[in-house]
């Protein structure tokens, strides 16, 4: 099986996570806005729906708004991704180790796989999100 580095793995992570979370922050930031509107019945609907929520956001406090909260929103997700990157390895090479300790195959089955890959997600969510 192929072995990348830690650092290669690692930064892959980072990289990857910190982009998708910048791309994908304004959409949540007005889900919330959208949300947190319906909680409050003494005032009137503030937006209309998604697109007009961006557009009364990026007008009223700046598209800068948009991203409010970017700093730990893609530090939670650097260090998740990027566990979940390195810790992916070991546990496949582990997993493959301990049900085919006598052959050199190196081919694992889909449930081998999902058991990598849940095990680190596992255990970095738990740290990222303690």
């Amino acid at each position: 099986m192929q072995k990348d580095s830690l650092y290669t793995r690692f930064l892959a992570g980072a990289i990857a996570s910190s982009t998708a979370e910048m791309a994908t922050l304004p959409v949540d930031i007005t889900k919330v806005r959208l949300q947190a509107q319906g909680m409050t019945t003494s005032q009137g609907m503030q937006y209309n729906g998604m697109f007009d929520a961006v557009r009364k956001i990026a007008k009223y406090e700046g598209i800068g708004a948009l991203w409010n909260g970017v700093q730990p929103a893609v530090a939670r997700q650097i260090v998740y991704s990027s566990m979940c990157m390195v810790l992916y390895e070991p546990f496949r090479d582990a997993i493959m180790m301990v049900t085919q300790p006598d052959t050199t195959q190196t081919t694992m089955s889909f449930a081998q796989k999902l058991m990598a890959g849940g095990l680190a997600g596992a255990i970095s969510i738990s740290i990222a999100n303690p």
